[in-house]
């Protein structure tokens, strides 16, 4: 009952942006090497308090987390596998004095275990990078939001400074977002980079026979 009320008291001072989106738990989120930013509670990527996602960035979210979970689950496998193929191969090696072709049995069980290790280690590898991956499309839907929503252009101190994060990772974020046409680049006279807010017209794309230009915008965000 005390932790109840203590999450109740925590979400009415601070608000639902504490809200965790895996764990659902009300809790601060933390800096963390690998994630960027955590849950305090559950661990699972988040981003900083105040710093909008919109869907796709908390779809983007969730999915590393499930990809984290499976990783783990995965690099323990890998471990129980490789071990066991050690301790196979060791037998093997006894038995082969008594037998050989018990021997070569043992050995070949060995052989599975190593290739079922090998291959949980190369899946989780790839679930390491799904990760990666899910955190940085969910930071440049963030970046994107912020730039969107930004009353002038801004540059990528700018957007680090307000999204508490590294300038380096803003500027990879940015040009990256600048290259799928999410956001302008503009050249101030102070000779800075500056990324600005896409509108409709600025946004060259082919429509169509028969399509409309809403129909065509549409068809391009979603591509």
């Amino acid at each position: 009952m005390g932790a109840l009320q203590q999450e109740s008291n925590f979400g009415a001072l601070y608000g639902e942006q504490h809200r965790c989106p895996h764990c659902q738990a009300l809790a601060q989120a933390q800096p963390d090497a690998a994630l960027r930013w955590k849950c305090g509670v559950c661990g699972g990527p988040r981003v900083p308090q105040g710093v909008a996602l919109g869907e796709e960035g908390m779809l983007a979210l969730r999915g590393a987390h499930a990809a984290k979970g499976s990783a783990q689950v995965l690099r323990f496998v890998s471990w129980t596998l490789g071990l066991a193929a050690a301790a196979t191969f060791a037998v093997a090696a006894l038995a082969a004095f008594a037998s050989p072709i018990a021997g070569g049995v043992v050995v070949a069980v060995a052989v599975a275990l190593a290739v079922a290790s090998a291959r949980a280690s190369r899946s989780a590898s790839s679930a390491r990078k799904r990760v990666v991956a899910g955190v940085e499309h969910a930071w440049e839907n963030a970046i994107a939001e912020y730039v969107q929503h930004a009353p002038t252009s801004v540059t990528a101190a700018q957007v680090a400074s307000a999204l508490n994060m590294s300038d380096a990772q803003a500027e990879a974020s940015l040009t990256t977002l600048a290259v799928h046409d999410r956001t302008r680049v503009d050249v101030g006279d102070d000779a800075q980079v500056r990324y600005g807010a896409t509108t409709a017209q600025e946004i060259p794309q082919e429509i169509s026979e028969g399509e409309s230009e809403e129909q065509a915008l549409r068809r391009r965000g979603e591509s």
